[in-house]
């Protein structure tokens, strides 16, 4: 009814596709809304459909190809059922019909709301989903054969991505609805705000170049991408593979018992014949609860040395070196920048956020003011302390943990493990959930998950509900699996609220907790701070109220108020009585911790905030600066590091 041509383009696109690909589908929008479910299928395709319904990406794609072809068919990503055979037919399917798709909203002419912005979400939410479980797969279970496959259909993937953000059409379109007085005039405050990121994501995306810079940006992304994978493969491979064997008592001596044992048991399972004690040794260190091990507790500088070395040039030597990639990554940043006409690449990154460069370098200035003169006196008290126990020389970063350990425990009489044992995970946990409960009049309980529900057995799996009504789910992956995923914590938005699409929040609440034996698992206060921390993240997401889905949670929020909700919920973890008394209880008594010993927690840790803000302030300067400049070589890169 519009432009013939792009008409004509579609339907060469869908000629052009192997028929089998988009058998079934029902209609131009997928199976979200009121396209819901697919059409009835029919026998001759039932071979091909079982295809596509044995493969976890392309159901949570769409889930209209579940097997009963109905809207709670699916209730949760098959997890527990995705290889890496999976990758590519789903990578192949869901970008071959979303550009089809995609091309008849191009074909569109009318710039309304209902005829631009409706069909654009339901295209997307497929890629959406895709992607979504491709890279948290990568993160919390990777393997070998999987990064494989992904490093297969990436070209695809980006591809795609291009194509969408640069298609002008689909960008003139959200432009008129940006500046046209009538038609914006009718949208509402949430769709303001989406015409108005989407404009900027599509002239961030380069829909604004032509020809040869277009082309030369677009193998700038898709190198950039590759290198990206190529960084988090060498750094998890290095921390798989890492290990470091002691064969002399004098190395182990201050480590406790349980450290030795498992050092002990490792050699024993990874050398056949093995008769490793903990009291004889040989010791075989591994990443994990060993680094910190050593570096608390080990009486020998050296292996302390050895270690905190190990740690700090992670991945940057033999087959896992990254520090090639990292400049490469850094020069295609500047180049990716001055494309889109930016002066480097902070630049590009501050323009989608609300603070201004001179705004932060101020900020940092003023913090690093505030901490320098309590931070040098830490210092130098911990100097003075070490001296006064026996140690002889100038303090390293490999003397630090272990004597402000020795510090804690004799200048305030803490004693890290023995307040651990007042925080068991199980409890902390039912904690926050009262906690959330009655901030917020909601329900929280464990909900029953399959093994085809779920990536790793140990993962738990909650229901959110208000007024007996279900409003969001939500995974807890919490402990360590070093080799299959990846350091830190963070939360993963899986599912949003939307209106359009049906569709209720489902959200991943990811930590690396380090488990000891097979008894109580006990928390420190920092890890009771950072799950609450990924909690309040999850509520902004689960809990929202919005029911447009490219602006519910943290969609099209600007990154830099993006800490703000969890902030707030980690603010009760250890500051609000009444959360305190319902987390802090002995595992085994269940008593409340003694008053005393918080207290002296708490003396102890403001004894030390100067030197924790201004490693804030470091890292935060080197984020910035090495965006801002163009480096002759990796050696320039790491004198610069070591300068700042």
């Amino acid at each position: 009814a519009g432009d013939m041509s792009k008409f004509a383009a579609a339907l060469a696109l869908l000629l052009a596709v192997d028929g089998k690909v988009l058998r079934g589908v029902s209609g131009p929008f997928g199976p979200y809304g009121s396209d819901f479910p697919c059409s009835p299928w029919r026998e001759t395709e039932s071979e091909h459909l079982q295809l596509l319904r044995g493969n976890p990406l392309i159901t949570e794609a769409y889930p209209c190809f579940a097997l009963d072809s109905s809207p709670d068919a699916v209730k949760f990503p098959l997890w527990g059922d995705l290889k890496p055979e999976h990758v590519h037919p789903a990578v192949e399917y869901v970008t071959t019909r979303s550009s089809i798709e995609l091309a008849m909203v191009e074909a569109t002419e009318e710039p309304e709301w209902e005829r631009i912005a409706v069909p654009y979400e339901k295209l997307y939410e497929p890629y959406r989903r895709l992607m979504m479980m491709i890279t948290h797969k990568s993160k919390v279970a990777s393997t070998k054969e999987w990064r494989k496959e992904v490093a297969k259909a990436r070209p695809m993937l980006v591809k795609f991505r291009q194509r969408l953000s640069q298609s002008q059409d689909l960008y003139g379109a959200f432009k008129e609805l940006a500046v046209n007085t009538t038609v914006r005039s009718q949208l509402s405050t949430a769709q303001k705000r989406i015409v108005d990121r989407k404009v900027q994501h599509f002239e961030l995306g380069g829909v604004g170049l032509r020809g040869a810079n277009r082309t030369q940006f677009n193998k700038l992304e898709l190198e950039l991408s590759t290198l990206r994978s190529r960084f988090l493969r060498n750094l998890m491979q290095y921390v798989r593979d890492w290990r470091m064997v002691l064969f002399k008592k004098s190395e182990v001596a201050g480590l406790p018992l349980v450290a030795k044992r498992r050092a002990a048991a490792r050699y024993n399972r990874e050398k056949p014949g093995g008769n490793a004690t903990a009291a004889q040794g040989p010791w075989k260190l591994a990443f994990g609860l060993d680094v910190g091990s050593v570096l608390r507790f080990a009486t020998n500088r050296e292996v302390r040395k050895r270690v905190l070395t190990a740690v700090v040039a992670k991945a940057s030597s033999g087959k896992t070196d990254n520090r090639k990639v990292v400049f490469e990554m850094l020069q295609k940043r500047q180049q990716l920048a001055r494309f889109l006409g930016f002066q480097n690449y902070t630049a590009l990154s501050l323009s989608t956020k609300m603070a201004r460069r001179p705004e932060i370098s101020q900020l940092l200035g003023e913090i690093k003011s505030a901490a320098w003169d309590k931070a040098t006196v830490e210092l130098q008290e911990l100097q003075e302390f070490a001296t006064s126990v026996g140690f002889v020389g100038k303090l390293e970063a490999h003397d630090v943990p272990h004597y402000t350990g020795r510090w804690y425990k004799k200048k305030h009489a803490i004693d890290f493990r023995k307040f651990a044992q007042y925080l068991e995970v199980n409890n902390v946990m039912k904690g926050m959930f009262e906690l959330t409960e009655r901030l917020y009049g909601v329900t929280i309980d464990e909900a029953p998950a399959n093994s085809s529900q779920i990536w790793d057995p140990t993962i738990r799996f909650y229901r959110l509900r208000r007024n007996s009504t279900t409003i969001a789910h939500a995974y807890f992956d919490l402990f360590s699996r070093p080799g299959q995923k990846q350091a830190g914590a963070w939360h993963k938005p899986m599912r949003v609220r939307s209106a359009l699409l049906g569709s209720v929040p489902l959200s991943g609440i990811v930590m690396n907790k380090r488990r000891v034996g097979t008894g109580p698992v006990l928390m420190f206060p920092r890890e009771v701070v950072t799950l609450f921390h990924e909690w309040g993240h999850a509520l902004q997401a689960m809990m929202t109220t919005q029911k447009e889905g490219m602006a519910a949670g943290s969609n099209n929020v600007e990154w830099d108020a993006i800490e703000f909700p969890s902030q707030f919920m980690q603010d009760f973890a250890l500051n609000d009585p009444w959360t305190w008394e319902r987390i802090a209880r002995h595992h085994s008594t269940g008593a409340v911790m003694p008053p005393e010993l918080k207290h002296s927690y708490d003396t102890a840790t403001r004894a030390r905030m100067g030197l924790s803000v201004l490693l804030r302030v470091y890292s935060a300067r080197l984020d910035l600066q090495i965006h801002e400049r163009d480096w002759a070589s990796v050696e320039d890169l790491s004198a610069f590091q070591t300068k700042l």
